[in-house]
């Protein structure tokens, strides 16, 4: 409703009223309505016994004083409670305005100093006439700094954060064991290494954390010897299969197969062990 509200207590008594002024319901109901509408539009509080017989068509102030929705004045009769919602909305009024004024003389008074002066001059001064002028509006903030900026300095950093971490010397070990292991490299295959830069340093670090020099270096010319799945060509490859066993199968042959391979393989095929199920060679029999 656009204007005050019309609440549970006086529905409540409509009933009541009606029988005391000898006026149907819905008579009393909607005089109540154009009562308070009335009141709302003219922004006032204060009705005559010429209003009511209008609102309501009859003289209703003593009924209307006995349950309490009006009080009596000079004038004639005080509609109570309205004032109430008069004073807020002038209230809301008087912020509106106050808003619109200040975005007004903001778009055209001038900035300078962190203060905003709605004259229209940005140098902010008083009115050489010793007048004291225009109010001056202030800023919300005086930080110039931008918002993220201004946020990020309120938030000390952690002490920790402060604090640089001392950085970790090299192990001493790593060089002179990747001399080593290139050195064995070039002893088991015959052809110098090839370093592999940052992977082959970073998985020596982690067999240093672990295992001895002497160790690294024997694990490293017994995987360069291996064939097949368990050999390694690489420093980056030696972690994931130090462990591995030392001999793997052997690797496939390539190429024909030899007379005596096919034969073997023939004999294995058809179930021949030599020496224990091989076929005998015949023999002549000669009578005596």
């Amino acid at each position: 409703m656009p204007y005050i509200a019309f609440d549970l207590d006086a529905l409540k008594h409509v009933p009541d009223m009606a029988r005391a002024a000898g006026c149907r319901e819905d008579v009393v109901g909607y005089g109540l309505v154009r009562l308070w509408a009335w009141c709302w539009t003219e922004k006032r509080e204060d009705v005559t016994d010429t209003h009511l017989r209008g609102f309501f068509g009859a003289d209703v102030g003593a009924v209307l004083e006995a349950f309490g929705h009006l009080a009596g004045s000079p004038s004639g009769w005080r509609v109570r409670g309205a004032e109430k919602y008069l004073r807020i909305a002038r209230a809301q009024r008087e912020s509106g305005k106050n808003h619109a004024v200040n975005l007004n003389q903001g778009s055209r008074g001038g900035i300078r100093g962190g203060i905003r002066d709605p004259s229209g001059d940005p140098s902010g001064a008083p009115p050489p006439d010793g007048s004291p002028g225009p109010a001056r509006l202030l800023p919300p903030t005086t930080d110039d700094r931008a918002p993220k900026e201004a946020l990020r300095a309120s938030v000390p950093e952690p002490a920790a954060a402060k604090a640089e971490k001392p950085a970790k010397p090299p192990d001493p070990r790593l060089r002179p064991l990747t001399e080593r292991l290139v050195a064995d490299f070039l002893a088991v295959r015959g052809v110098p290494y090839v370093h592999q830069g940052a992977k082959d340093a970073q998985a020596l670090k982690r067999l240093l954390a672990v295992l001895e020099p002497d160790a690294i270096s024997a694990g490293w010319r017994a995987k360069l010897a291996c064939t097949g799945f368990y050999q390694v060509n690489t420093l980056a490859e030696l972690p994931a299969k130090i462990n591995a066993p030392a001999a793997g199968p052997p690797a496939p042959r390539s190429g024909p197969k030899t007379e005596a391979e096919k034969d073997a393989e023939s004999r294995a095929k058809h179930g021949v062990i030599p020496g224990v199920n091989a076929p005998c060679t015949r023999m002549k029999l000669i009578p005596l």
